[in-house]
């Protein structure tokens, strides 16, 4: 009994003295809720100069918003997690991150790696188990990395990637705008490949999003990329503005595709490095942030704004530029839990160009940001109050360590005391040998009630490589997006798509009638304006 009380005041009397750490500032890192802990991986550190070199990151942290936050002082209240095992995160940004609550996991895919150094990543999908505390690495079947990808996940484990860039620098040949769905199944471990549409278009620098339904994921800003025909019969790539006057969507129960229009008073205009997400228990995703399109690295000054899946009409939300996270891109956004309506802002850069590593909190039903944070505690108490594995104790970098203050010298004789006099009086009252004190921490994570799902009849595979030669075989300029990064390990930042003019085609209504989900298929007419372009790269 002695040694298992020993134990636990040796844990509680570590965490007195851990202090936690405050990440270092970056934009385009990831961050999702499991657990009511928020967790937040890579990213980049920019030096905004001429060049505006960067650096890609390859830390993990988590926030526990379990319990109560003071938001203005909480930016130190990060742990950095060190995992079990060999297999570590690679530095990254732009990639995809999402949670599978439901197993425990969170799911990393893609991304530019570190500072476009022209080679893929080593294990471009991996997996962080959050009960064993490690990660794995995914089936690598997943066709060529990408970066820029919408990136959204349904609760049956199915994780839907569409569209992204992949080039010179994620290893690849060339440039190829990524025209695919690309699904995997996290119990079967296993991609599948759905082809677009040739109707339609694909998206760079977007965002994905899962709809209330469950099953519709929209999409949202951007660019739209492809290769068109002229009037005079030549190909061109292009690139152009994504406006949110229609927003794409596909439905995953039926693996179709469809453009809605939107509507409202106004409708947000045109960004990339944004984030979207659904409100809990709501038909309600929220557009927060971005950056403009052009040539340059503007805020964008409308940056809070609701869209309702249900009548598809757009909302903005007046909030002080001033105030809280203000406008800015680059960051990312979380919600505690799926009850919460508290959406919490992290890192990103500013209107002054000023990498961020605060933390600010919006209260989505009033539209207020809050400074006191209320958590809801933890609700399983079988599991989330034992006390940490060995593993868990190691969790927070050597660094955190801060040395003892008088109060916890004080806190450790008072225990030190207390501790004495009750072992003394347990051995005067007991008079049996040992006391069984075994505690199950471990519990069975391998559900076998039901067989990995097989992807629906609709999915073909997609040949990637046959793509490349066609495109091989079609002079070009790459004007966008392919010159939005370096093929250089310099680490040049990428600069904003180049748009080529073109007659502005017809463009669906903004006060079209929305079409519930699910949704039809339909035909897409992009938001672009292009010109031939000679293959040499000169002058028509």
């Amino acid at each position: 009994m002695m040694k298992g009380l020993l134990q636990v005041i040796s844990i509680t009397l570590l965490f007195s003295l851990i202090s936690a750490v405050e990440p270092p500032s970056r934009m385009l890192a990831g961050c999702v809720s499991l657990d009511l802990r928020i967790y937040c991986y890579g990213g980049s550190f920019v030096q905004f100069a001429t060049d505006n070199t960067f650096n890609s990151l390859d830390d993990f942290y988590y926030l526990d918003v379990a319990n109560d936050l003071t938001i203005s002082s909480s930016r130190t209240s990060w742990v950095q997690v060190q995992t079990n095992g060999t297999l570590k995160p690679e530095a990254n940004s732009m990639f995809g991150m999402v949670a599978l609550p439901e197993k425990d996991a969170i799911v990393i895919t893609g991304g530019a790696g570190n500072v476009f150094a022209n080679q893929s990543i080593s294990n471009p999908s991996i997996a962080y188990d959050a009960k064993k505390n490690e990660w794995r690495s995914l089936s690598s079947n997943s066709g060529q990395q990408s970066y820029a990808a919408g990136v959204a996940a349904s609760q049956d484990g199915k994780i839907y990637v569409f569209g992204g860039i992949s080039d010179e620098s994620t290893g690849g040949i060339g440039m190829t705008d990524t025209r695919n769905m690309r699904i995997y199944d996290y119990d079967a471990n296993q991609w599948s490949i759905l082809a677009l549409p040739e109707r339609f278009y694909s998206y760079g620098w977007h965002t994905g999003t899962m709809g209330n339904d469950g099953r519709t994921i929209y999409y949202f800003g951007g660019q739209i990329q492809g290769y068109f025909t002229l009037n005079n019969g030549s190909l061109v790539y292009g690139a152009g503005d994504n406006t949110l006057d229609e927003i794409m969507t596909f439905n995953t129960g039926t693996s179709l595709w469809a453009t809605l229009n939107s509507t409202g008073p106004s409708i947000p205009s045109a960004r990339m490095w944004h984030t979207t997400i659904l409100k809990p228990n709501s038909d309600n995703i929220i557009l927060y942030g971005g950056r403009t399109t052009g040539n340059d690295f503007n805020v964008t000054t409308d940056f809070c704004w609701v869209l309702s899946t249900t009548s598809m009409a757009w909302r903005q939300i007046d909030l002080s530029p001033s105030a809280g996270a203000g406008a800015r891109f680059g960051h990312a956004v979380a919600f505690p839990d799926d009850k919460s309506s508290l959406m919490f802002v992290f890192f990103g850069v500013d209107a002054n160009m000023q990498q961020r590593t605060d933390i600010q909190t919006l209260d989505t039903d009033t539209w207020q940001w809050i400074d006191r944070y209320q958590g809801p505690g933890r609700r399983n108490s079988t599991d989330d109050d034992q006390p940490p594995t060995t593993d868990e104790k190691t969790s927070v970098s050597g660094g955190t360590i801060a040395g003892a203050v008088v109060g916890s010298v004080v806190g450790v004789a008072l225990i030190a005391g207390a501790l004495f006099f009750f072992l003394r009086r347990k051995r005067q009252q007991q008079r049996r040998r040992g006391i069984n004190q075994d505690v199950h921490h471990e519990k069975d994570l391998i559900d076998t009630s039901s067989p990995p799902l097989s992807p629906p009849p609709q999915y073909i595979q997609y040949n990637v490589q046959q793509q490349q030669q066609q495109q091989q075989q079609i002079p070009h300029q790459v004007s966008s997006p392919g010159d939005m990064t370096s093929s250089t390990s310099s680490g040049t930042f990428p600069s904003s798509p180049a748009h080529v003019p073109f007659s502005q085609g017809q463009t669906g209504s903004s006060t079209g009638t929305p079409i519930p989900p699910p949704h039809q298929e339909a035909y897409y007419t992009p938001h672009l304006r292009l010109e031939p372009v000679k293959p040499d790269g000169g002058d028509n």
